[in-house]
């Protein structure tokens, strides 16, 4: 990784010289897996543009093919905070932003548990699993994608994630860490975080498939219908069922009646 810039202090001139790297260059270079983790990976290499001498000689340049080890190296041991995030349940998408680059491959799904309220004295649900759908260039932002499982055992749910006022979020250490290992800053269920932003799930369910068992007992046969979303059951009105002879609507019909 090349260097943008950076802040040179005034000082005496001297064999040292220390600058701060920009705050553009620090995160790039944190959101490199093999860059700068360790003494083993911090070597340096620079053009003879770099700086001069007294005399205006310039510096001997280090080509990258014979680049110069780091003498001293500090790891960062800073630990990662989660500082918001979104929900949106169409897609089962939970956008989370960190204040730093955060390694996408070290997340724990169990480590983040949904609350009904802040303080976590009502209704909660573990993640189990998901996937990770995309991440921003910087890391710091990264789209968690619910499983089918999740998604249905919420929706189940009575007061959790049902809009903005019911959703709040809980992280343990274990969730995730960033680019260095630090594992994130736990947010304990006692002061859960407030969702961002909530989109409710506006999609009609629609039937997938149904069975008919005709030999189910003696007076009544079973019908079973599977649907591509959970629904009321309490809400089933089978008076509104027609069973048809073919697809077409112009041959013979029979309406469900409840008993």
């Amino acid at each position: 990784y090349t260097l943008t810039g950076g802040v040179v202090p005034a000082a005496a001139n001297w064999i040292y010289v220390t600058f701060t790297l920009s705050a553009v260059d620090t995160p790039q270079i944190k959101q490199r897996l093999g860059l700068a983790k360790s003494r083993a990976t911090t070597w340096i290499a620079f053009t003879s543009l770099l700086i001069q001498d007294m005399a205006n000689n310039a510096i001997v340049a280090v080509a990258a093919t014979g680049a110069h080890e780091v003498g001293t190296y500090v790891a960062d041991t800073t630990v990662p905070v989660l500082l918001s995030y979104t929900l949106e349940m169409l897609t089962g998408t939970v956008a989370l932003t960190f204040n730093e680059a955060v390694d996408v491959t070290s997340i724990y799904y169990p480590g983040f548990t949904f609350q009904s309220t802040q303080a976590g004295s009502d209704v909660s649900y573990t993640l189990t699993g998901g996937n990770i759908s995309a991440a921003s260039t910087d890391l710091k932002t990264i789209n968690l994608i619910l499983n089918a499982d999740d998604r249905r055992q919420l929706k189940l749910l009575s007061s959790v994630v049902k809009d903005q006022a019911s959703t709040f979020l809980s992280v343990n250490s274990t969730a995730i860490a960033d680019v260095a290992g630090n594992p994130v800053q736990a947010i304990a269920s006692s002061t859960a975080m407030a969702v961002t932003s909530f989109s409710f799930d506006g999609l009609a369910p629609s039937l997938v498939s149904f069975d008919l068992n005709m030999n189910y007992n003696e007076t009544n046969a079973l019908l079973s219908l599977t649907f591509s979303d959970v629904v009321i059951v309490s809400s089933m009105d089978p008076t509104k069922i027609t069973l048809r002879a073919t697809a077409s609507n112009t041959d013979c019909t029979h309406v469900l009646c409840v008993d």
